[in-house]
């Protein structure tokens, strides 16, 4: 670090005759370099957003409203479901920016409505439903078809989270 510092210094001294001329141009120098560098912190995330999915406004559209409507329309003898997934993800998106992702999990027998409802949900949130890269629908019958391999997949399934 020192040698680093010595050295710019001994090109900035060699670089002006009069060493008092110098400060201008040195410091317009740092105030262009603090300039730009902010310019880029700040913009860098925009810029790389054009080119790649982000969890930002282009991506997430948060129609709370039409998830609302959706799930009353389309979801017919699970009032349950509706005031509480509905609470739960109103509560998480009050949060600008939470600590952690909102998990739901649903549970019950085959036909239910378990997919439904998350596909509804995924519509109303995402711009690309559940082929959003935010979006994982994990179906059991699918993804853990034997019973014998419970540990393998509780395995597996901790390491794809973390």
């Amino acid at each position: 670090m020192r040698a680093a510092t010595y050295f710019s210094l001994s090109v900035l001294i060699l670089h002006c005759s009069i060493p008092g001329s110098c400060f201008i141009q040195v410091s317009g120098i740092y105030a262009g370099v603090a300039a730009l560098g902010s310019i880029i912190y700040t913009g860098f995330d925009s810029f790389v957003c054009h080119f790649k999915t982000c969890c930002d406004d282009r991506w997430i559209i948060k129609n709370l409203t039409g998830l609302e409507a959706d799930l009353q329309r389309k979801l017919h003898g699970q009032h349950l479901v509706q005031k509480t997934v509905l609470g739960h993800i109103k509560g998480h998106l009050r949060t600008n920016n939470p600590s952690k992702a909102l998990v739901l999990s649903f549970h019950g027998p085959t036909g239910v409505g378990k997919n439904f409802v998350s596909r509804i949900i995924a519509e109303n949130l995402y711009r690309e439903g559940l082929h959003s890269k935010f979006v994982h629908l994990i179906s059991a019958t699918k993804e853990f078809p034997h019973e014998g391999m419970v540990p393998f997949y509780k395995e597996r399934l901790k390491a794809w989270i973390e």
